[in-house]
C-alpha cells in the first residue's frame, strides 16, 4: 500500500519506524493485559511489542532481498543494504515469502492463544 507523501522504502523502512511500531503495539498489548494484572500486562505488552516490531523487520528484510535494497538507518546513515536475491516481480520469490508469512502468522496466533490462556484471559 502506498501512503500519500511517503515514499516506499522511505521512513517506514527504518529502525526508527520499527521502534515506533513496537512501542505502539506493546503499549496497546499492555493496556489490554492490564485488567488481568501487572504481570499479565508486562507479558502481553512484551509479546505485542515483538509482534509489531517483528512484522516491520520482516518486511524490511524482504525488501532487502531485492536489488533496490533498503536504507534502514536513514536519515543518520544512508548506506543501502541489498542481497539482490530476487527482483520484486519474481512470482516464485513472492509466493515463497507469502508462505513464510502465513506460517509466521499462524505461529503468532498459536503463541498468542497459549499466552492468553496461560494468563487466564
Amino acid at each position: 500500500m502506498r501512503l500519500p507523501g511517503v515514499p516506499h522504502r522511505g521512513p517506514t523502512h527504518t529502525v526508527w519506524f520499527v521502534g515506533a511500531v513496537g512501542v505502539a503495539t506493546g503499549f496497546a498489548g499492555a493496556l489490554i493485559g492490564w485488567n488481568a494484572g501487572l504481570l499479565e500486562a508486562i507479558l502481553l505488552g512484551s509479546f505485542t511489542f515483538l509482534i509489531g516490531a517483528g512484522t516491520v523487520i520482516s518486511h524490511i528484510a524482504a525488501d532487502a532481498l531485492t536489488p533496490a535494497g533498503v536504507r534502514p538507518f536513514a536519515p543518520r546513515n544512508e548506506t543501502k543494504y541489498t542481497y539482490s536475491v530476487a527482483r520484486v516481480a519474481n512470482p516464485l520469490a513472492n509466493y515463497a515469502l507469502l508462505a513464510i508469512g502465513f506460517v509466521a502468522a499462524a505461529g503468532a496466533v498459536g503463541l498468542a492463544t497459549r499466552l492468553t490462556a496461560a494468563i487466564g484471559f
